[in-house]
């Protein structure tokens, strides 16, 4: 079955996402996440009261969002569905964060929508099935 193209483009950027982190985690790539996906104006809200919440706007938003992560080994578990339609995407993701101080470990399965435009993703949203429990996972000092 052939993919729309927005699920594609979703499909890849997701595919991006699990190359770069598994290059931070063996130590071959120093450099920031260079997305070729994201318009230039791109927002993103992630959900919950805890440091990485709230709406993100430009590209510069995601170089803001990985420091903020950096006491947490993000792992991109499993890639459960992506969705494309002529202006949306979606996917259904598994993931596991690690506490690199404490080891404390949280997996959850993660939706997340995104508006495409001239087949750049320009809108994201972020909803995990337990943010109260992603919430006080991000409130213990990394």
């Amino acid at each position: 079955m052939q993919r729309h193209p927005n699920g594609q483009l979703i499909w890849d950027y997701l595919h991006s996402v699990e190359k770069y982190l598994k290059e931070v985690e063996a130590g071959t790539n120093t450099g920031p996440y260079k997305n070729l996906y994201f318009a230039d104006d791109i927002s993103a809200r992630y959900q919950g009261r805890n440091d990485v919440a709230g709406l993100h706007e430009g590209k510069a938003f995601l170089e803001k969002y990985v420091a903020r992560l950096a006491p947490y080994k993000s792992e991109l578990v499993e890639i459960v569905d992506v969705l494309g339609g002529d202006n949306h995407g979606a996917a259904i993701v598994k993931e596991r964060m690690t506490n690199t101080k404490t080891a404390q470990v949280i997996e959850f399965t993660r939706v997340a929508v995104y508006t495409i435009v001239n087949g750049k993703i320009k809108q994201m949203w972020s909803l995990d099935d337990d943010q109260y429990k992603m919430d006080e996972f991000l409130k213990t000092p990394g």
